[in-house]
């Protein structure tokens, strides 16, 4: 592999001798002063020039920087869609380990790419750019979730709980798997989020898709969190899903919101796991013997069977699995 002082002085020879760049711009995890450094980090530039046009698909450039093992063009891919089209890149993967994304954008966007906080500029022909604060991972730290934000996590957490309990009792470990793994764990991920920022005063950023999380969350959540990552045994995944279910509501309890602290009282203020309809709904599940296939009706698909979980049922209000019981409702005042 490559050395960084190596590839450094590629990027730069290759842009200096190029008059229609103008500009060099590195960000990313290159440039992060937090970040743990390794020899497999991209290189993520965006050379800025007058004409993005005859950059696209120029078959001339990726060997410009190595032999290719593997070469990604996101802007002519159908599925993500690409964006706006203003700008092209290429996404090169060396034989010889090293990675750089590189993006040919309009001089006009210039200062969109140091909008970022981890933003170098590298070559400036110009002086087109005044001098950028350090780079920082500023940009990406957590921030205190605001109630609306809160309570939808919780809520859409436990509507999920019944679509992976359904999916397992019926035997269909594909769908199941994919309810706990994206949906829930999506859900799960941005609560951890919340209480990482907590526990490290929102000024630490738990890195991309919460690299970073284990010393902030702790060891004990930590060590609940490889528990939800299961095998295909369906035994073990309804364990992994009463773990996260554990780990979600015990996070949940401890994060503050913008209009809602975090206070200690005497006695339960939650729903303990015995109390919680949903995961009592979901292990009464676990234990229930499944249907064989010959006593199975043939009916039509259930509607809970797509991809998008439904909304707006009143069935399942999983809120109250985190907050303190309603009380019941006062009597009107006597005329």
């Amino acid at each position: 592999m490559r050395s960084e002082s190596i590839m450094m002085d590629l990027i730069l020879q290759t842009a200096i001798k190029n008059p229609d760049v103008r500009a060099v711009i590195m960000n990313g995890s290159r440039v992060n002063p937090n970040a743990r450094k390794d020899p497999f980090q991209d290189y993520d530039l965006v050379y800025l020039v007058p004409e993005v046009e005859p950059y696209r698909r120029n078959s001339a450039i990726p060997p410009t920087f190595g032999e290719i093992m593997i070469l990604q063009l996101p802007d002519d891919m159908i599925e993500p869609p690409p964006g706006d089209q203003r700008s092209y890149a290429y996404l090169m993967q060396f034989m010889d380990g090293t990675r750089i994304d590189l993006t040919f954008a309009p001089l006009e966007d210039a200062s969109l790419y140091v909008e970022d906080t981890l933003s170098v500029v590298l070559l400036d022909k110009d002086n087109r750019f005044p001098p950028l604060p350090p780079p920082s991972d500023r940009g990406y730290l957590p921030s205190l979730p605001t109630a609306k934000a809160f309570d939808d996590c919780c809520n859409e957490f436990w509507w999920l709980n019944p679509y992976v309990a359904k999916g397992l009792w019926r035997g269909e470990l594909t769908y199941a798997r994919y309810m706990l793994d994206t949906h829930m764990r999506d859900m799960l991920m941005k609560m951890l989020t919340w209480y990482f920022g907590m526990q490290t005063c929102w000024e630490k950023s738990p890195g991309k898709l919460g690299k970073y999380l284990r010393p902030g969350i702790g060891e004990e959540f930590w060590h609940l969190l490889e528990q939800t990552y299961a095998d295909a045994d369906p035994e073990h995944t309804w364990q992994a899903l009463f773990t996260m279910d554990e780990l979600f509501r015990r996070a949940a309890t401890a994060v503050p919101t913008r209009r809602r602290r975090v206070r200690r009282r005497s006695g339960p203020s939650v729903w303990s796991a015995s109390e919680c309809p949903v995961v009592r709904c979901n292990r009464a599940a676990a234990h229930r013997p499944r249907p064989s296939a010959s006593d199975r009706p043939t009916v039509a698909a259930p509607r809970d069977s797509g991809h998008s979980p439904a909304r707006g049922s009143p069935i399942s209000d999983g809120r109250k699995c985190w907050r303190k019981k309603a009380r019941p409702p006062r009597a009107p005042p006597a005329d």
